[in-house]
Order: structure tokens, then C-alpha cells, then sequence
């Protein structure tokens, strides 16, 4: 369990509370572009191409004008880009939880 320490607009500590919510589990990262280029070494045409023939993960949508990959996504390719079907990324990725943009982030 984590502890955090809530403070008033003045600044001051005046509670403590126990977040029981956190798990032992990192949360998924979102990568960009740039990341994952330098990570597969693919080029930028290169990557485009295998997502539209389904050997490569697709972009998950993060706001109206910015998307990313699932760093889950990558290593799947990684560990098997020979064989890799974006269908059984796709099975895979249904049963992860859902990454909210910020504006659309319940509160």
C-alpha cells in the first residue's frame, strides 16, 4: 500500500491516506513515435507499411491529434517480429484494462 501526504492550499500536511487501489503491477506506457523507431530500428515508411499488412501493433489513439503503441505491443513484436499478427495482439490487447486521454479520464 502507498501512503501519500495531502496538503491544503496553504502548503501545510494535514492527512494522511492509504491508496488502496495501486497494484504490484507497472501500468502500461505509451510510446511515441521517436521511441519506438529507436527501439525496433524500423523506418518510419517501414512501420507504416507493416501496420497496414497487420505484422505490426497499431497506434492507440491518446487525443484528437497524438497517438501511441502499447509498450506491451512493441515488446510482443520484438520478442517474434517474424511471426508477428497484429490479430493476436489485437485478442491480447481486449483483455488489458483501457488507457483514458486526459480529457476523457472519469474523475
Amino acid at each position: 500500500m502507498r501512503s501519500f501526504l495531502v496538503t491544503s492550499s496553504c502548503g501545510r500536511a494535514h492527512c494522511t491516506l492509504k491508496d488502496h487501489a495501486m497494484t504490484a503491477e507497472a501500468p502500461e506506457r505509451i510510446l511515441r513515435l521517436n521511441s519506438v523507431l529507436d527501439r525496433t530500428g524500423l523506418s518510419r515508411s517501414t512501420l507504416y507499411r507493416k501496420i497496414q499488412d497487420g505484422t505490426f501493433p497499431r497506434q492507440i489513439r491518446i487525443a484528437a491529434r497524438c497517438a501511441g503503441w502499447r509498450e506491451s505491443a512493441i515488446a510482443a513484436w520484438l520478442r517474434n517480429p517474424v511471426y508477428y499478427q497484429a490479430d493476436d495482439e489485437l485478442a491480447r490487447q481486449m483483455s488489458l484494462p483501457p488507457i483514458y486521454a486526459a480529457e476523457d479520464h472519469p474523475r
